[in-house]
């Protein structure tokens, strides 16, 4: 029963999620679409003997969730069935009782200074209204140029996102979130914490 609930709040969350960040996105942009090559499956490789997943074009890598969490249809249909035209592209992940998720969102968008990025988050967390904030912050130097935030839902959920401003080697520059759900307010802390932009 608690599994069937839990799994019944993660899908409502994410759809509203993805409703929101679809809508974020979806602003006029002269930059080129994603192309097919960068809506590739992450590719899992070990490092010093730990799992992490890499996107094959762009670069950026995390480590892995961990052997209860696999990638979820469900989740990709969700967020998928937000956004029609197919301008933005999704990765999800779950674990095994379906208490946690891993939701990665991308597309094509130059964020081009810190007050840029403030405004960004801004807007995401107008378009995310049931969203109670306890943290958030925006960093932008030469290693990281993103913006974090921590807030909480009905039903005890807590979801951290990073927001990452990236340009990859040869490719137009990309805008991407990472986002975790979980009850435990820390769970997949070391995940998040581990995204390396390229």
């Amino acid at each position: 029963m608690r599994k069937a609930v839990v799994w019944a709040m993660l899908a409502g969350f994410t759809s509203l999620v993805a409703i929101a960040v679809a809508a974020w996105f979806m602003r006029p942009d002269p930059l080129p679409p994603l192309s097919k090559a960068d809506r590739a499956g992450l590719v899992e490789t070990t490092v010093g003997g730990e799992r992490w997943l890499a996107h094959p074009t762009l670069g950026f890598k995390f480590k892995h969730p961990g052997g209860t969490f696999a990638e979820s249809s469900e989740m990709l249909a969700s967020m998928c069935a937000a956004q029609p035209d197919k301008a933005l592209h999704f990765y999800a992940f779950r674990n095994a009782d379906q208490s946690a998720a891993i939701m990665i969102t991308m597309a094509t968008e130059a964020v081009r200074s810190r007050e840029h990025m403030a405004r960004q988050l801004v807007e995401l967390k107008r378009a995310m209204p049931g969203f109670n904030v306890v943290t958030e912050s925006v960093l932008w130097d030469a290693s990281f140029r993103e913006a974090r935030f921590h807030a909480t839902t009905e039903g005890d959920l807590h979801h951290h996102m990073r927001l990452v401003a990236m340009t990859p080697k040869g490719h137009a520059p990309v805008l991407l979130g990472i986002m975790t759900t979980t009850f435990e307010p820390d769970e997949l802390a070391a995940v998040l914490a581990s995204f390396t932009p390229p």
